[in-house]
């Protein structure tokens, strides 16, 4: 899979609305600078649309960091043809989408904010696509992150992203 990511700081009027609305959902939790904690942030809350496109990683500290899901939305197995829950970000295939998730999870870690993600196709890639991810980190003492958030929502009208993924969109 051919593609470009730039990994960003998140600025709401600047992101799709379904990413500013949950980042802005994220703000109103927030007990701390580093965002709400596990405890305080709550999916039933969560507008019932998202939770099929959402991720949520634990940080495994270490050297290097490692990321492990916690929670792996349906519409996610729909378009990706598996389901990641209980795994690492370290046993992604291909390698490339192993360091390009990894990177943007350690990005969150260090900086201690939420990133906006936007992922294209390579130059001259066989099949294009482009979308737009929101990394959202929780903390639970203050002052590390040790889980991340993480919404994207593909729909159906996104099929060549299915095509990618060698998936079947749910018409």
């Amino acid at each position: 899979m051919d593609f470009e990511y730039l990994v960003q700081e998140v600025y709401p009027e600047k992101i799709p609305s379904h990413l500013a609305d949950l980042y802005e959902y994220w703000l109103g939790k927030s007990c701390n600078e580093l965002g709400p904690s596990w405890d305080n942030f709550r999916l039933d809350e969560i507008k019932p649309q998202f939770l099929p496109w959402i991720t949520i990683v634990d940080v495994i500290p270490g050297e290097p960091l490692d990321f492990k899901y916690r929670f792996w939305g349906s519409s996610r197995t729909t378009l990706q043809g598996y389901d990641k829950t209980g795994q690492t970000t370290s046993s992604l295939t291909p390698k490339t989408v192993s360091e390009k998730v990894t990177a943007e999870y350690v990005a969150v870690c260090e900086v201690k904010k939420p990133v906006h993600v936007i992922t294209s196709s390579a130059k001259g890639a066989s099949r294009e696509f482009r979308y737009d991810s929101i990394r959202l980190p929780l903390s639970t003492d203050g002052n590390s992150v040790d889980k991340i958030l993480s919404l994207n929502i593909l729909g159906i009208e996104e099929i060549p992203m299915y095509r990618l993924f060698g998936t079947t969109p749910p018409i």
